[in-house]
C-alpha cells in the first residue's frame, strides 16, 4: 500500500472520532499522522480497524496492550529494523518522540519504541518543530543559538538556515526579536 492510499483510509475513519486531525510529515520518508480523541475509550473492534488501515504487509509487528490501565499500544517495523507505523491509543506521551525517530530513519529497539517515554538522555528528546525544511533545522536548535547570543546572520552562517529558499526568515526574525522574553510552563 502506497503513502496515498493510507492516507485515504485513514481519512475515511476521521467521523468516528469526536475530533481528529490527519496531517502528512516527512521528508525524505512520506508519512501520515492520525490524532484523534473519542468521549470514550477506545474499543478493541475501533483499534482492529486503525490497524488494517495502517498495515502493510511483509512489516513485523509488536504490540503491547494493558486493558485494566486501557493502554494499547501497536508499532509496526520494516525489514531493516526501523519503524515504519506507530499506533498509540490511552498513552502518548512518547508519540512526539516516535514520530521524530520514524522522520529521521532511526533504528529504535521495539521495546523503547513501546515504553511509556523515551529513556536515555536530553538528545534522544523531540528536536522540536522544524523551522527550516531546507536544511532541517529545528526551533530547538535556533533558539539554543539565539539563546547563546545569535543574531540572524549568526544563524545563517551557523545553522545554514535561511540561506536557502527564504520560507523561514520571518519566522527567523520572530525567534530573534524575542531574545528577551523568557516563557514560563506550571
Amino acid at each position: 500500500m502506497d503513502e496515498w492510499e493510507r492516507f485515504e483510509r485513514l481519512q475515511s475513519l476521521l467521523s468516528r472520532f469526536q475530533l481528529a486531525a490527519l496531517s502528512p510529515f516527512g521528508r525524505e520518508l512520506p508519512l501520515v499522522m492520525l490524532r484523534a480523541r473519542s468521549g470514550t475509550p477506545f474499543e478493541p473492534a475501533s483499534l482492529a480497524e486503525l490497524d488494517r488501515a495502517i498495515d502493510e504487509s511483509g512489516l513485523r509487528s509488536i504490540s503491547y496492550d494493558d486493558p485494566a490501565r486501557r493502554i494499547a499500544k501497536r508499532i509496526w517495523i520494516d525489514a531493516s529494523g526501523r519503524i515504519a507505523g506507530v499506533r498509540l491509543a490511552g498513552e502518548t506521551g512518547a508519540a512526539a518522540w516516535l514520530k521524530e525517530q520514524m522522520q529521521n530513519g532511526v533504528l529504535v529497539p521495539p521495546a523503547l519504541a513501546l515504553a511509556p517515554r523515551p529513556a536515555g538522555s536530553a538528545a534522544s528528546m523531540p528536536r522540536g518543530r522544524i523551522v527550516c525544511n531546507c536544511f532541517d533545522v529545528s526551533e530547538t536548535d535556533i533558539r539554543a543559538a539565539v539563546g547563546r547570543g545569535a543574531d540572524l546572520p549568526a544563524l545563517q552562517r551557523s545553522l545554514k538556515c535561511g540561506t536557502n529558499c527564504g520560507s523561514c526568515a520571518p519566522e527567523l526574525r520572530r525567534l530573534c526579536a524575542g531574545r528577551g522574553s523568557v516563557s514560563v510552563a506550571a
